[in-house]
């Protein structure tokens, strides 16, 4: 019984060394829109464009993020929902994001150039948790891209 088990577990890791992980790349952010607001919170939506050069499909997990606007910190944030990246592709997958409305209000209302319409530069940066045959990898993301304030409609 025991030396079925180590085999089993030689099999195990000579087949997963086989398949080496290349890392996921975050593109570009098609789109940042209001989907809700729940009482003193904000869910946005971030249309990332992510390729997945794996053989694999990659899931998604909650991932940790730090969000600002023109170099103003807006607070952590965290995914809520799980995605799947599906395997040798890039595609655009929609991320959602619970964000304080308050923090986002002061610092829009910080930005003099908002108000007049100057396009905000959305700032990402943090760890995505992506996992594939019950096993994960934290890989970084540090993203930054103008963003069209119209798609939120805050005002």
């Amino acid at each position: 019984m025991t030396g079925r088990f180590i085999g089993l577990m030689v099999m195990f890791f000579v087949i997963s060394s086989c398949e080496t992980y290349e890392e996921v790349v975050f593109n570009h952010i098609s789109r940042v829109r209001l989907v809700e607001m729940k009482g003193e919170n904000l869910i946005l939506g971030i249309d990332a464009n992510l390729t997945n050069p794996n053989g694999y499909n990659i899931k998604i997990k909650r991932s940790k993020f730090n969000l600002s606007v023109n170099g103003k910190h807006l607070g952590k944030t965290s995914t809520t929902n799980k995605i799947t990246l599906k395997k040798n592709a890039t595609d655009t997958y929609e991320l959602l994001f619970t964000v304080s409305k308050k923090e986002l209000m002061n610092s829009a209302l910080k930005d003099i150039g908002l108000l007049f319409g100057k396009k905000p530069v959305l700032k990402i940066e943090g760890k995505v948790k992506a996992g594939a045959f019950g096993l994960s990898k934290k890989f970084p993301v540090s993203h930054e891209q103008p963003v069209d304030a119209r798609d939120l409609k805050l005002f």
